[in-house]
């Protein structure tokens, strides 16, 4: 479990009854490596026990195409495709999709996938998730 899940950058029921405003920056966010056999850098602009929300960058080079974990959510996840395109794969169906820069795929709760980026740049997408990640 990564430090921070879940309460990142503050508590969120605690804030909710103190009503205080948190700023998170470039320099604040909650980073962190996803993965064993595919490490994906991740940065969190928040995780609460509502939802979670940040970034992720998929980079290239290796033998082979750059990919992350298959991962599933416990609650409805989107994503946002900052640099792309970003290629979703659902292994459970074998379905594909590639998502253009300024689209979003829509990933319904207990769904399996993986981004891949088949590109020779470095892909970012911006997720959100609900309070099950």
């Amino acid at each position: 479990m990564i430090k921070g899940i879940g309460k990142w950058p503050v508590d969120g029921k605690t804030v909710r009854k103190t009503g205080e405003f948190v700023k998170v920056t470039e320099e604040n966010m909650l980073r962190t490596i996803h993965g064993k056999t595919h490490p994906i850098p991740f940065n969190f602009f928040f995780s609460t026990d509502l939802g979670h929300m940040g970034e992720f960058r998929i980079p290239v080079g290796g033998s082979g195409v750059r990919a992350s974990e298959p991962i599933s959510h416990g609650s409805d996840c989107t994503v946002y495709v900052e640099e792309g395109p970003i290629t979703f794969f659902f292994p459970e169906t074998h379905a594909t999709f590639i998502v253009e820069e300024g689209e979003v795929m829509f990933i319904p709760e207990n769904t399996t996938y993986q981004c891949i980026n088949y590109n020779d740049k470095i892909v970012k997408g911006i997720f959100s998730v609900g309070s099950e990640f």
